[in-house]
Formats: structure tokens, sequence, C-alpha cells
């Protein structure tokens, strides 16, 4: 009986849920698409609701995966069991397109905003039941990225030649369904879209507020987005 007991808990991780934790509006449709193209495992969306807005090969008799934008907030998962991916961006291109506004987007950086209670979370998660995946690599480097993903949860790469070969028609299918959410305003193709409209001023804040609000965050993910970058607002 001991030693079924012991089994049962060195196998336990094997039974873990796998989610997936995206602020809003940093690339989360195509990141489902393409996950659920490379891997066929459907979703479920926001904890409850299947995700079937496209047909990708899915197989309903595995595990769906579970994608969340305030992960924090519920208390289905185990961070000792649980395989958790993190999609990150510039903190303010991600801020700004949500909030619209300069100084609402400084209030907002606060353990309450989805941003950063979902980064808070990850870092306190299992090292090793952990990956993070920035926007940015995501888009300059799509087919590395995916490697890393597809070999994060277990799953061999035998669609991503025929993914990456019809890439771009894979993202015209996702755009054309994101127009009906709101569209995208920069189209993946620059990554200071909304930052380049503040003054140096306004991103030195900016930053400044989210290097003190928190500073274990700013040093282990988030000092890459730091100011200066090439083509900064005036």
């Amino acid at each position: 009986m001991k030693r079924l007991i012991l089994l049962l808990i060195v196998a336990l991780p094997l039974w873990g849920k796998t989610f997936l934790m995206t602020p809003r509006r940093t690339g989360t449709h195509w990141l489902l698409y393409s996950i659920e193209y490379l891997t066929k495992h459907r979703w479920i969306v926001q904890n409850h609701a299947p995700w079937n807005w496209f047909d990708l090969g899915g197989d309903d008799n595995l595990e769906r995966y579970i994608h969340c934008h305030e992960l924090y907030r519920c208390d289905n998962f185990d961070t000792h069991s649980d395989k958790v991916i993190l999609l990150i961006r510039n903190y303010r291109e991600a801020m700004l397109r949500d909030l619209h506004d300069i100084e609402m987007a400084i209030k907002f950086v606060e353990p309450d905003y989805c941003y950063f209670g979902n980064l808070e979370l990850f870092e306190a998660w299992d090292p090793e039941l952990r990956l993070l995946v920035r926007y940015e690599d995501l888009l300059n480097d799509p087919e590395s990225t995916y490697r890393t993903i597809l070999n994060f949860l277990d799953i061999p790469p035998d669609h991503l030649p025929s993914f990456m070969e019809e890439i771009d028609l894979h993202k015209k299918r996702v755009m054309r369904y994101y127009r009906r959410c709101g569209g995208a305003r920069s189209k993946g193709k620059d990554f200071n879209y909304h930052t380049k409209k503040l003054t140096h001023d306004e991103i030195e804040t900016f930053d400044r507020t989210v290097a003190e609000t928190f500073p274990i965050l700013w040093d282990h993910y988030l000092h890459p987005y730091a100011y200066p970058f090439e083509g900064a607002g005036e």
C-alpha cells in the first residue's frame, strides 16, 4: 500500500493541467490558434468556455488546455503539479492598448492589474513547470519559439513544418477573426507602436513606476523593455 501511494505521488505531476496566461491585447488569439494546431489539444478559455472558433484538427480525446487572462484570481491551479505558459510583451504596449491613456496606465501599475498579477503568480510557480514566452520572440523567431513551447509541453513537433510553410496564411486567418474583436493596431509590425506616442518624460515615469513597484519582476523579466529604445517619442 505504501508503495502504491509513493507511486501516485511521483506520478501526480503527470496528471496536472496545462494553463496559458496572457495579459489582454497580447497575441492571445494567435497563440491559442497556433498551439492548438501544433498540439491538437483544444482549449477552454477563461476557465469555462470551450474554444472552437477554428477547425484545427483538435482531438477531443486529449485533455483541453486552459487559457485565462487573470489566473491569479482563480483557485483551480496547483503551482507544484500544473504547467503554465505566460505570454508577455512590453508592459507599456500591453497597458496602453488596453487602457488607452498614459495616466490611467501608470495608475494601474499595481498587483491587482492582470499584467502584473499573472507575472507575480508566474514568479511563484515551480520553475520546472513554467515557461515564459515573449510576444516579440513569438513574432520575430516563431519556429524556435514554437519548438521551445512544444518541448515544454512534451509534444513532438510533427505539425511544425506544415505550420511554418503556411504561417502567413494562418496569420491572415486569425487577423480576419480578430478584426471582429476590435482588431490589431500595429498588426505585429511595430513593437513600440503605442510607446512612440509618449514623451520621453512619460516613458521614464512609466518605467520608473514599474521598476519601483515591482523590483523583483523588473530584475527577472521586465528590464529588457526599459527606455531608451530607437524611435522613442519626443
